[in-house]
């Protein structure tokens, strides 16, 4: 059996969203705020990579979505 586990980490659309924006680049600035995304890639590597890295079965595939703006040096630290 295949087990995808998808993880969209701030990936920039309207509507279904706790905070509205009017405009998706108000969503990117909110969304690709330093010291948001600071803080979100700690809580990333505390409390979702730990499990991601036990996984032992072959079949399990983790997919990050990201948005192509995310910024350079947090999409180093996703890979």
């Amino acid at each position: 059996m295949q087990v995808i586990g998808l993880c969209r980490f701030s990936y920039p659309v309207l509507g279904g969203f706790q905070r509205e924006h009017e405009t998706i680049e108000q969503r990117k600035t909110f969304l690709y705020d330093a010291a948001r995304l600071k803080h979100r890639l700690r809580l990333f590597q505390a409390f979702n990579l730990p499990s991601i890295l036990a996984q032992t079965d072959r079949g399990f595939q983790y997919l990050i979505l990201v948005g192509d703006d995310l910024p350079a040096w947090a999409r180093d630290q996703l890979s």
